[in-house]
């Protein structure tokens, strides 16, 4: 079979295939259209690398340099009003709108961009340093743009469980009529939570009367600080649950920091609550 070389501007394909009712395979290559590299610095705060995306699927960006600094990927329409957008890092398959506190170079991320027209890397906070940043967008079919979201799994990267790590989940209980306070401890440099289940148990240890005013149980370093209210009412021996699996890992507000739920104290009522977690930049 003679070779076939793609137009310099589609150096890269996307290899389909096809089963038919009969059970014959055939293979066909889908070119991939490679738009031009955009490189730049990021040297102080608010600094940006822009390049336009408006033919592109997907996006790739690679940081390198000795730096210190907060790096977020934000994307435009008009290239006036920008909003944070998710990529994925190359290396721990986590989603995230920005880099965290990060103090090395060499790191990727990729993802989609499938309907904006503008995409920028900023320096959302700056430290000290220089980071130099390469953008490489890329046209794809369909198939190719949800493929570009997910890890790559190999026998050495095998597929993960809703990639949680072992051990990672705090439980706290209270005694009767007691408060107390679930924390999940600061994860390191750079780190945040990321926050795969929230299960909450309020038990009746004794008959509760009713009021107006419900229970109310906070969160710290969880975006939007949500809560979670609970009846003042209820039979001995009763619990009341609040399960929440996320669909989406969520992410803690700030690297490095405890998150934590506060439970107050009920009378007549014992709290048990429970995170399942992993941690990650």
């Amino acid at each position: 079979m003679p070779k076939i070389t793609l137009p310099t501007a589609l150096q890269a394909a996307e290899m389909r295939t096809y089963t038919d009712s009969n059970g014959y395979h055939s293979q066909t290559t889908v070119p991939v259209e490679l738009l031009p590299v955009t490189t730049g610095t990021l040297a102080a705060v608010n600094a940006t690398v822009n390049t336009d995306i408006t033919d592109a699927a997907s996006v790739s960006v690679v940081i390198t340099g000795t730096l210190s600094m907060t790096i977020a990927f934000e994307v435009s329409i008009d290239g006036t009003t920008w909003v944070p957008i998710n990529l994925v890092n190359s290396s721990t398959m986590i989603a995230g709108t920005s880099t965290g506190a990060i103090t090395a170079g060499n790191i990727g991320f990729s993802g989609s961009v499938v309907g904006w027209r503008k995409f920028r890397v900023k320096a959302s906070a700056f430290v000290s340093g220089s980071a130099t940043v390469s953008i490489s967008p890329a046209g794809a079919s369909a198939s190719s743009m949800v493929s570009a979201l997910l890890p790559q799994f190999t026998p050495t990267n095998p597929l993960p469980v809703k990639q949680d790590s072992s051990g990672l989940s705090v439980t706290a209980t209270s005694t009767a009529g007691a408060a107390v306070t679930l924390t999940l401890p600061a994860a390191g440099s750079g780190l945040y939570h990321y926050i795969d289940a929230i299960e909450i148990n309020l038990y009746n240890t004794a008959a509760r009367t009713g009021s107006a005013t419900p229970i109310s149980v906070t969160s710290t370093n969880i975006p939007g600080a949500p809560s979670w209210i609970f009846p003042t009412a209820g039979n001995i021996g009763e619990i009341e649950r609040y399960n929440q699996s996320a669909t989406y890992r969520i992410k803690s507000t700030a690297a490095n920091t405890a998150s934590t739920l506060v439970c107050p104290a009920v009378t007549g009522g014992l709290w048990k609550a429970t995170v399942v977690y992993a941690t990650g930049a």
